[in-house]
């Protein structure tokens, strides 16, 4: 029993050692676990775009270069040097459109709202769809078409603020939303 015992003991104590051990060679996760660098911006790539999804773009202030993206069709490569030189912003979603017989044309637009704030990106109220407002708590299809109307007949919400236009959408389901979006 005793001999047992004594190897039971320097089995546990082996294994605190290799854990110590382990421990102080531990390296820190890298950047893509850690969330978006600085600089850094989540764009989404879809259609005509190879592999498809959201993908984080850091190519500075001067815009993407073609190089980073590639489309799936060689021949789509040439549309995709309009995104030279534009600053793409978090949220956006850029797809290659293919006409019937027309070049091929890229378009810009934004990710759904659910998307966007899965990612930790804050949404703008010009940046919302029917369905990207029918989506946030408190807002239902029709307080979601007030506010579609009232921008479409009164211009964009360039503060947050302004949301208060709306009518039927008061103080209290303002400040419910609030956390969702951009800070003014």
């Amino acid at each position: 029993m005793r001999s047992g015992t004594w190897l039971l003991i320097a089995a546990a104590l082996s294994m605190l050692c290799v854990h110590i051990i382990r421990g102080r060679f531990v390296q820190p996760a890298p950047d893509y676990l850690l969330g978006i660098d600085q600089g850094g911006r989540l764009v989404e790539l879809g259609r005509g775009f190879c592999p498809t999804g959201v993908h984080q773009i850091s190519d500075g202030p001067r815009g993407v270069s073609a190089k980073v993206l590639t489309a799936c069709d060689p021949r789509q490569q040439i549309s995709l040097k309009t995104l030279e030189n534009v600053s793409l912003k978090s949220g956006e979603l850029i797809e290659i459109i293919k006409d019937n017989g027309n070049p091929a044309r890229v378009e810009r637009s934004w990710m759904p709202a659910a998307r966007r704030l899965s990612l930790g990106i804050p949404l703008h109220p010009d940046q919302m769809t029917l369905a990207d407002w029918s989506d946030l708590p408190g807002i239902g299809a029709v307080t979601a078409a007030q506010i579609m109307a009232e921008r479409q007949k009164n211009g964009d919400f360039v503060e947050f603020e302004q949301l208060h236009r709306v009518s039927g959408l008061g103080a209290r389901r303002i400040g419910q939303i609030r956390k969702f979006f951009v800070p003014d």
